[in-house]
């Protein structure tokens, strides 16, 4: 566990700020499935954050996680007709050796996999001083960890705190808050929320993005809902804003609830099964006991289903109205 900083002054620049509401980015130059358009919402991993993160722009947030947790940069490289490598994509290095990217937490060749319909992948790791020359491609190299702050239109605080804001939503959202350097607001004090933060605004951030081949499929996104509307101004999130943004953590929460509690359900539905067929016709007291556990478990995450379905419908209808 990495303590945090409590002092402004602790933390550098690039990650200080918060990133509350939508901010829309408009790319000159196409995503490898086509995509110039995205609509990044406070708090909410969707497929707009997945297609940003994860087709565009996966070197700069894992650049900071880095920074944010000191965990190793892994790249994974497909091979071109010519045999030669070109990078594909960036995760970070998890203190357990699995890799995390805006998709989710995986193993190593689970990543390689999804690149692989397009020919051999091969995954490197790369010291963040020798990042820009072996990964992006520029000619020198920038000898600190904030390489990811001054490249790829990233130089700019706005954009900063926009990928810092995700990078310690991932964290957090897969259990790693505890590892995190620094907290995303020192103090109440000393809170920037830039008021263009919170407004629409359009953006060219296609510089120095490294092409991506195409893959067969798009790996599965996080259900989660968008903040239904855009505030303007300010300097701190307005109590509407914190109210959105925590509705829509609740709701990306409970999807995940309902994908566990469906998964319950049919894993209790196999199993009765499958003993009701080997055990067919047996009278034993345990083995009833136990189908009719197992029957009561498959009632029971129905039932919770259907509970956790309607609390995000009453979400969502709140939300609608604010």
């Amino acid at each position: 566990m990495i303590a945090s900083v409590s002092s402004r002054t602790d933390v550098p620049e690039q990650l200080q700020g918060r990133f509350a509401g939508q901010i829309d980015y408009w790319l000159s130059k196409p995503t490898p499935e086509g995509r110039t358009e995205f609509t990044l919402s406070s708090g909410v991993i969707d497929t707009d954050a997945e297609a940003f993160f994860g087709r565009g722009f996966c070197h700069w947030l894992a650049g900071a996680i880095h920074c944010m947790t000191g965990w190793d940069l892994v790249t994974y490289d497909f091979q071109r007709p010519d045999g030669s490598w070109a990078p594909a994509h960036t995760a970070v290095r998890t203190p357990y050796g699995t890799v995390l990217d805006i998709f989710g937490e995986h193993h190593n060749e689970d990543v390689e996999q999804r690149y692989s319909p397009n020919g051999p992948v091969r995954s490197r790791q790369v010291p963040p001083e020798r990042f820009c020359s072996q990964v992006l491609g520029t000619s020198t190299d920038l000898d600190d960890r904030w390489w990811w702050s001054q490249t790829g239109g990233f130089d700019d605080h706005e954009k900063q705190v926009v990928v810092a804001h995700f990078a310690r939503l991932l964290l957090r959202k897969h259990g790693y808050g505890e590892h995190l350097r620094y907290p995303e607001t020192p103090h109440p004090d000393n809170v920037h929320t830039a008021p263009e933060l919170v407004s629409v605004h359009k953006h060219s951030t296609s510089k120095e993005r490294a092409t991506e081949p195409a893959r067969a499929s798009t790996p599965a996104s996080t259900p989660a809902s968008t903040a239904s509307s855009t505030h303007s101004g300010g300097t701190s999130m307005s109590g509407v804003d914190e109210i959105a943004m925590v509705i829509a953590q609740a709701t990306q929460n409970s999807e995940q609830i309902r994908s566990a509690l469906a998964q319950i359900q049919q894993w209790a539905e196999d199993t009765s099964g499958q003993l009701g067929t080997v055990l067919q016709g047996s009278n034993q007291p345990e083995v009833q006991q136990s189908l009719q556990a197992f029957a009561q478990i498959t009632q029971q995450a129905s039932e919770m289903h259907q509970l956790t379905a309607g609390a995000v419908d009453g979400l969502e209808s709140y939300r609608g109205r604010l």
